[in-house]
């Protein structure tokens, strides 16, 4: 979709729902239903985008039937008044999934733009050791040393499949549970094959993602990391390892776990503290390391006091859903920093890790360069072994039973600075992007000529709608595309994938307080 018309439609979408906000707010002097109305008739045709993304759904998520490929994709033939908008947003329909795609490149069943395959709906979990599969997936587990693997979608990361034991996948969304553990591979056939292992190249880049920690309790880690995965010997070839503590094969860490090597800990966490740590190696002799900091420069939110923990009181309440963003900030060739900002409801945390020098993000330039292995765990034990995460504020819990539930990482995605989490432009670079476009669209020409043409208004009403959607966005956050469903309030995304009731976003009467608040600001600014 051109970038104009993805704007324009974000802008008319986030028009009326606006509009419809206000409404809802019963100020009886604000005449909105007119511009919710001519919102709408100005969406050409977007109003199934709108039903599927904010009306409520007939049937929840977690309860609509899963469906796995029972055929090839191939060319479709229109039907009747279908057409091309139709193909596009068809999705599954009587045993047949559908795509559309007008660039042969990315068509699935080129030179044809609609394609289809056939469907079928899983009844039970498959019992087959590999499986791959872009629709919903659960696990029971593995043992020994057989691994599974699934597709799953990650911003900016094509293809991706999570090779491991153990987990639930349902398209963007992993669901873990205590001793499940996965690699990020391009390909997997089975075997854990160090060539298929997909090398993430983050140096001035940022990885992004949304979590769910709120069953994960004291003792539990959550964890999310890179590592210069497969390990390599001194000889300078690829090494299995040994002593690798039930890690998988060419395993490494900072703490020479299976191999030795450098580490960088995107999340170590659980509801009562979140830790992001990097663990620099000193340079490698013939691509192998021999020296690497275990303890690492670490930044915990245990630090600053009311940041993170369950309770509203907290700038992240962990009952919750958040938000992080891990950024790899670099000047050319050199990595100067990693800043971690954990974000929920328009609020955030971030742990700036100040504390680490230069010269200690520097001997991580080559590694970040390179390309490093993702690597996701949920493991834990006693109070007293996991003290060095979240001791205060947690006590003496274990890892075990209730305390641990499953957590949620979704919407991985990894992108330039400054992307919105799942990859798409965050409200800031969005708005200095249509600064630029208004700029552009006086096409370079005297402001006479522009003005006889047309193009300043076209251009400044872009300009114009941009602020008010900055605006609009950091007054109000979630709380103008939230729904209310049975006393809870969701999320379009969360309505458009599979995944458990634990997923709510919060509770109604809690979240009126403080949504009203930041409604009466908007409200008066809108009549000033």
């Amino acid at each position: 979709m051109h970038p104009t018309s993805a704007h324009r439609q974000f802008g008319l979408l986030l028009s009326a729902h606006l509009a419809n906000w206000l409404v809802a707010a019963e100020e009886p002097t604000f005449d909105a239903s007119s511009m919710l109305e001519r919102a709408r008739r100005r969406l050409h045709g977007r109003e199934d985008l709108e039903r599927s993304l904010f009306r409520k759904a007939k049937t929840p998520p977690w309860d609509q039937p899963q469906y796995e490929p029972a055929g090839d994709w191939e060319c479709y033939i229109y039907a009747g008044d279908e057409n091309g908008k139709w193909c596009a947003s068809a999705g599954i329909e009587a045993g047949f999934e559908y795509s559309y795609a007008e660039d042969s490149d990315d068509s699935k069943c080129s030179p044809c733009w609609c394609c289809r395959r056939e469907m079928r709906e899983i009844t039970q979990a498959p019992t087959t050791t590999f499986t791959s599969t872009s629709t919903h997936y659960c696990s029971s587990g593995t043992s020994g040393g057989t691994y599974s693997g699934y597709d799953i979608q990650i911003g900016g990361v094509t293809p991706a499949v999570l090779a491991g034991k153990g987990g639930c996948i349902a398209e963007d969304s992993l669901t873990m549970n205590h001793g499940d553990e996965f690699s990020l591979f391009s390909s997997f056939g089975g075997d854990w094959a160090p060539n298929g292992l997909t090398q993430l190249k983050l140096l001035g880049q940022q990885f992004s993602f949304t979590v769910d920690l709120s069953s994960v309790g004291c003792a539990c880690n959550l964890a999310l990391y890179l590592i210069s995965s497969p390990a390599l010997g001194s000889d300078g070839s690829t090494s299995a390892g040994s002593n690798r503590d039930g890690q998988p094969p060419y395993y490494c860490d900072a703490n020479m776990v299976g191999g030795q090597c450098p580490e960088v800990d995107i999340m170590e966490a659980n509801a009562a503290t979140f830790q992001a740590t990097p663990h620099r190696c000193d340079a490698p002799a013939n691509s192998h390391y021999s020296n690497c900091d275990g303890g690492g420069c670490a930044q915990n939110t245990r630090e600053q006091g009311g940041a993170y923990g369950p309770g509203e009181d907290n700038t992240i309440d962990t009952r919750f859903p958040f938000d992080v963003v891990t950024e790899f900030t670099a000047e050319g060739a050199t990595l100067t920093g990693m800043i971690t900002r954990l974000r929920q409801d328009g609020r955030e945390v971030t742990l700036a890790h100040e504390s680490c020098s230069a010269e200690y993000f520097a001997a991580l330039s080559d590694a970040m360069a390179e390309g490093m292995s993702l690597r996701i765990t949920y493991w834990g034990d006693q109070a007293n072994t996991m003290a060095w995460m979240d001791q205060p504020p947690c006590g003496p819990e274990a890892c075990s039973g209730d305390n641990a539930g499953a957590g949620i990482i979704s919407r991985m995605s990894v992108g330039p600075i400054g992307t919105s989490v799942g990859g798409s432009e965050a409200p800031w670079a969005m708005y200095m992007h249509m600064q630029k476009k208004f700029f552009l669209g006086l096409g370079g020409r005297p402001l006479t000529a522009a003005l006889a043409g047309g193009r300043l208004e076209r251009s400044f009403g872009m300009l114009l709608l941009a602020s008010v959607m900055l605006v609009f966005a950091s007054l109000v956050g979630s709380c103008g595309l939230l729904a209310p469903r049975n006393g809870w309030l969701w999320t379009a995304t969360q309505a458009q994938s599979p995944r458990a009731p634990a997923h709510r976003s919060r509770d109604l009467a809690a979240h009126s307080s403080h949504c009203s608040e930041k409604r009466s600001l908007l409200y008066g600014l809108v009549h000033r």
